[in-house]
């Protein structure tokens, strides 16, 4: 008689990498809501009154675009790698984004749109 062949060892579970998607959702959502905090400052100031100090507007200006490079290298600190390159997708989807709507309005502007504009 043979005996049964051994069960192999049992594998230990995948590291959790991350999701693709959720690094790009909360790479999105950081830059928008960093977007309506600093939309809320302004009209904040502007409706005090405050005098501009320019720094310190341009500082407060790029907290979205310092907080998704955090949250990046957060995730990759964190063994998360799937997630950061999803932030950094998140990234470059905005930048192409922009390019897409300034070429539009050069492509209007080239074309004599917007009315007559001298």
């Amino acid at each position: 008689m043979s005996s049964p062949d051994p069960t192999p060892p049992p594998q230990p579970p995948p590291a959790d990498t991350g999701s693709l998607m959720a690094g790009f959702l909360l790479g999105w959502g950081a830059m928008i809501a960093g977007v309506l905090v600093n939309g809320m400052f302004w009209a904040l100031q502007s409706s005090l009154g405050l005098p501009a100090i320019g720094m310190v507007f341009v500082g407060i200006g790029s907290l979205p675009l310092v907080a998704m490079i955090v949250l990046a290298i957060w995730f990759a600190n964190r063994g998360k790698s799937r997630s950061a390159a999803g932030v950094l997708l998140a990234f470059g989807s905005m930048v192409a984004l922009v390019l897409l709507l300034v070429a539009a309005c050069f492509g209007i502007l080239a074309t004599g749109g917007f009315g007559n504009m001298h």
